[in-house]
């Protein structure tokens, strides 16, 4: 089973450029996909200080609070991450978690143009209802901030989610297309 490290952000906080640079650091892990999926949403609850962030959305502000209300984390802030649903604190940014041992199936993935077929086969047992979750994820992406708390910083990014779908199957197969972009300049 792959961990899925879920980095709460914003360009507007103060304190999240050191937690922007660490998941930024694992795009050179070798980790990376087979281990551990990186991912970061940048919530718009920030934007009132004086930075919009352009890669903010309120359904990830949203994502965050549903965490939240499904007592997975205590409280919601930035920056936060939560690994495979839970929150976590990596000591100052210096370890990864720990891999789960559990083989829970194979997903096999086929993409054509814009449209995706996926379908997933259990290691052992029957397949009910699942969700599959598709993140476009955007990658080398810089802003220069003229306003607000990080005001005259260029900060860099990686794993910005700028898409996200979740599709409903039974029988483990799906067919959709790839989820719109978001952000401001797509």
């Amino acid at each position: 089973q792959v961990a899925l490290i879920e980095l709460y952000t914003s360009e507007g906080c103060w304190s999240c450029p050191p937690a922007d640079r660490w998941l930024s650091g694992l795009s050179a892990d070798t980790g990376v996909w087979w281990t551990f999926v990186p991912v970061a949403f940048h919530v718009d609850y920030w934007d009132y200080i004086g930075w919009k962030d352009r890669f903010a959305s309120p359904d990830f502000a949203a994502r965050q609070r549903q965490h939240a209300n499904e007592g997975n984390v205590r409280s919601v802030y930035t920056p936060a991450l939560i690994v495979n649903g839970k929150a976590w604190r990596p000591g100052l940014f210096s370890q990864l978690p720990t891999p789960s041992s559990p083989r829970s199936g194979k997903l096999e993935v086929e993409l054509i143009g814009n449209r995706l077929t996926a379908n997933f086969k259990p290691t052992t047992g029957n397949i009910s209802a699942l969700k599959l979750h598709i993140a476009l994820l955007g990658m080398g992406l810089q802003s220069r901030i003229s306003a607000g708390e990080n005001k005259g910083k260029t900060v860099q990014h990686e794993f910005v989610v700028i898409g996200l779908k979740s599709v409903q199957a039974t029988a483990g197969h799906w067919q959709t297309r790839l989820p719109d972009l978001h952000y401001e300049g797509s």
